[in-house]
């Protein structure tokens, strides 16, 4: 049971275990180097992740080993290539219907979760960040957040991970099986407990949105809007809404006019 329309042909060789294999090793390298960075930041009397300059760079350190885990397993079966992970062209009508559509509906859904449950539903990302600390900070977390995790975590769960388990089971079950891991690594205390749920939907509709379109420019330009509306509603600095509007604009343009065009190929290895 194979989806042929998701990246290039050959990457129906990919095997499921890919996708756990890879979500775990990409977590394995970002702990170790993680561990190593806060070692030496230790060592030089530095606050460790109480440092917001720290946490920014361990976050973006974890990013690059999404995309590294992803590509590296990608070329051991021989297909490293933008293609293979999903980018590829898709028509803007497409993108930006399917995208507003699979917004609202998601939406609606954190909205009637919130209202018939009484669970807590804080992250502290933004204030580890320091998005609180002024509009520098602010500015540098929104490019974290809102343009540079999403197109990492795409590649990883939906460019690797859901392709993977594509090849083995039907589109709901894999769906719902890399939705659910990516509402998990979100668990950042008891108090982040209530939005677990939400973004393993979130995450589960990003698998259908990149099923249904055959590209991953669609998930990212989702990702990208509903980033920028969590910073814009749930930092405390006055300024966020405007930085969070901007940014994602700009990254949902970007993704519109990247996805107009055929992407290059990085030479299959």
């Amino acid at each position: 049971m194979r989806s042929q329309a998701l990246g290039a042909p050959e990457c129906a060789r990919w095997p499921w275990w890919f996708a756990p294999v890879g979500v775990a090793a990409a977590f394995a390298v970002t702990g170790l180097v993680s561990a190593v960075v806060l070692g030496v930041v230790s060592a030089a009397g530095g606050d460790g992740l109480k440092d917001p300059t720290v946490a920014s760079a361990l976050t973006l350190l974890q990013d690059a080993a999404f995309i590294g885990v992803a590509c590296a397993l990608a070329a051991s079966a021989g297909t490293l290539s933008f293609r293979a992970l999903g980018i590829v062209p898709v028509r803007t009508p497409v993108l930006i219907g399917s995208a507003a559509l699979a917004l609202t509906t998601f939406l609606l859904f954190a909205l009637l979760w919130a209202q018939l449950t009484a669970l807590p539903r804080e992250q502290d990302t933004l204030r580890t960040l320091g998005a609180e600390d002024g509009s520098v900070r602010l500015v540098l977390t929104a490019v974290l957040v809102i343009l540079i995790a999403p197109v990492a975590e795409e590649v990883l769960f939906r460019g690797l991970a859901y392709r993977s388990l594509r090849n083995a089971m039907p589109a709901w079950l894999a769906a719902v099986l890399v939705g659910s891991g990516f509402g998990a690594i979100h668990y950042s205390g008891p108090d982040s407990v209530g939005v677990l749920v939400p973004l393993a939907v979130l995450g589960a509709i990003f698998c259908l949105l990149y099923e249904w379109t055959g590209s991953l420019w669609t998930p990212i330009a989702l990702h990208i809007a509903n980033n920028a509306l969590a910073v814009g509603a749930t930092s405390e600095q006055q300024a966020a809404p405007v930085v969070a509007t901007l940014a994602g604009t700009a990254g949902v343009v970007a993704v519109v006019l990247s996805a107009r065009r055929p992407s290059s190929l990085v030479p299959t290895v």
